[in-house]
């Protein structure tokens, strides 16, 4: 029997190299799609969004819409009938809209979605904005008095129409049972 000689020498350098060049190409190759997949995934995330905001806007128009058709036929339309135009009697009064009757809303499988997605983002930026607002005036500073008198008059203006310090005395309502600005006469 032929005898085998036992090496305790490392192994060769041109031995390793292929080796080691191997794993390094599939290391970078490997690093490098994760990279592009990376990217690749963000994108397409950035176009989900893109696409889940005008799948709200498109539901919250055929929501209005479909709200205008309803209040504006009152006389009789496709959905609750047109028993109203035999009767000939003009009514002025609009009628409420139930949800039952919005069957185009409430026929889309990603109405509840949209809506709930929407009030998310409108929530996140009223929350935002409140954020920074606050930041801007701080009661203890002299400086701001005049500041704070012109964000309560806005917010009073905001809430319940003109400030009471800024109304004209000499507008009356001719008709008292008005209740909108475009019945109000001077």
């Amino acid at each position: 029997m032929p005898e085998v000689k036992k090496e305790d020498s490392p192994p060769k350098a041109a031995d390793a190299t292929p080796k080691d060049t191997v794993d390094d190409t599939s290391a970078k190759i490997t690093a490098e799609t994760l990279k592009d997949a990376e990217k690749e995934l963000q994108d397409l995330l950035t176009r989900k969004r893109q696409v889940d905001r005008n799948l709200a806007s498109l539901e919250a128009s055929i929501y209005a819409f479909e709200g205008s058709y309803l209040e504006d036929t009152n006389q009789g339309n496709i959905i609750r009938g047109f028993d109203g135009y035999l009767a000939s009697r003009p009514t002025h009064k609009r009628p409420k809209v139930s949800e039952n009757d919005r069957i185009f809303s409430n026929s889309s499988s990603t109405y509840q979605k949209a809506l709930e997605a929407k009030g998310r983002e409108e929530q996140y930026s009223v929350g935002y904005e409140d954020m920074y607002q606050d930041r801007s005036v701080t009661p203890l500073s002299s400086t701001n008095k005049g500041t704070l008198k012109k964000k309560r008059l806005k917010a009073a203006t905001v809430r319940g129409g003109t400030p009471p310090a800024y109304r004209n005395p000499k507008k009356a309502r001719l008709n008292p049972t008005a209740d909108t600005e475009e019945e109000v006469e001077v």
